[in-house]
């Protein structure tokens, strides 16, 4: 009887193991060699997108970006807005800032757009989005799980 204990318990520790796991499970992403970005898809269809690399065990408690799964958004960086992330995202989203100074803030782009058109994009535009040369992006496909940056290069 004791034998059988053991090897439910055990059983049920390795789903529970297994389940964090899952729920712990993210992505790295990281352009220009020193700008990262964490995509951490949690249970429940919800994931955190977070500048730089996140490790913690909890949800964080500002500083991200949280969306459905099912979503797709592009991220920009620009010299001329430093420590400053703008995202271009369709719905199902919402922007917590931090409120210290020296983190990273999270712009929406559709707050005002006809500005930060003009910080992203050329203004003669050669081909249709293209970005000034001092602006990086990353566009995520957080359901499929790809990112791509300004050169269409997968990370």
């Amino acid at each position: 009887m004791r034998k059988a204990f053991k090897i439910i318990g055990a059983i049920i520790i390795f789903i529970v193991l297994l389940l964090l796991w899952f729920d712990q499970s993210r992505s790295f992403y990281c352009v220009d060699g020193n700008k990262y970005i964490t995509v951490w898809k949690r249970s429940k269809g919800i994931c955190y997108i977070i500048p730089d690399k996140y490790y913690g065990i909890f949800s964080p408690s500002n500083g991200y970006i949280k969306s459905t799964i099912d979503n797709a958004m592009t991220i920009y960086w620009t010299k001329s807005l430093p420590n400053t992330l703008i995202i271009k995202c369709g719905n199902d989203y919402t922007i917590s800032n931090s409120s210290s100074k020296n983190k990273i803030t999270i712009i929406d782009y559709n707050s005002d757009s006809t500005k930060y058109h003009a910080i992203i994009y050329k203004s003669s535009l050669i081909q249709f989005g293209a970005v000034k040369e001092n602006v990086d992006f990353i566009d995520l496909g957080i359901l499929e799980g790809y990112a791509k940056d300004k050169y269409g290069k997968n990370l």
